[in-house]
């Protein structure tokens, strides 16, 4: 296991969920090896938090929510600012997240979702236009309060985008 290139999510003070190469593990203080949870769920590309809700992008671009206590699964629909399925063009996105994120951002052709859970969807929310293609994109933080988009990558160094706000 690898803190650099697995993905890991904090359950509670005291366990946390592992990614590691498409598989998942929990890992508890009194244990002295992570657990193999979730085996049917091959291939998992992508772990992250919506809130405190935890969910999971497998390798058919399916979405599931992730029950912590009871360890099930639940498959989820993204869908777009009108409610209409999320675009399947968009269907490969991983998500940039990291602990303390509210909600994950996809980047994909130039363009910024964000994503939130609502109604037992995931909504996907265009805040973006215009991210460039040839930055080697390594993380991502945004604010929605001041409208800024934050790019941490390791091509081009440290892009911060920024919506003007409009009062009337």
């Amino acid at each position: 296991f690898s803190s650099i290139s697995d993905k890991i999510i904090c359950q509670s003070d005291t366990s946390y969920i592992i990614l590691h190469q498409g598989s998942l593990y929990r890992q508890t203080i009194s244990e002295k090896e992570p657990e193999l949870i979730l085996p049917e769920l091959k291939r998992v590309k992508s772990i992250f938090k919506i809130g405190e809700t935890v969910f999971m992008l497998n390798e058919k671009n399916e979405y599931f929510q992730y029950d912590i206590i009871h360890h099930t699964l639940t498959l989820v629909k993204v869908l777009d600012d009108k409610g209409k399925t999320f675009n399947e063009a968009y269907s490969s996105l991983v998500p940039y997240w990291e602990t303390g994120m509210k909600n994950p951002i996809f980047i994909e052709h130039g363009n910024a979702w964000e994503f939130s859970y609502e109604n037992k969807n995931i909504k996907a929310r265009l805040i973006f236009t215009g991210i460039p293609s040839d930055a080697l994109i390594r993380s991502i933080q945004y604010s929605s309060k001041n409208n800024t988009l934050f790019l941490g990558t390791d091509s081009k160094g440290l892009i911060v985008l920024n919506l003007p706000k409009v009062e009337s």
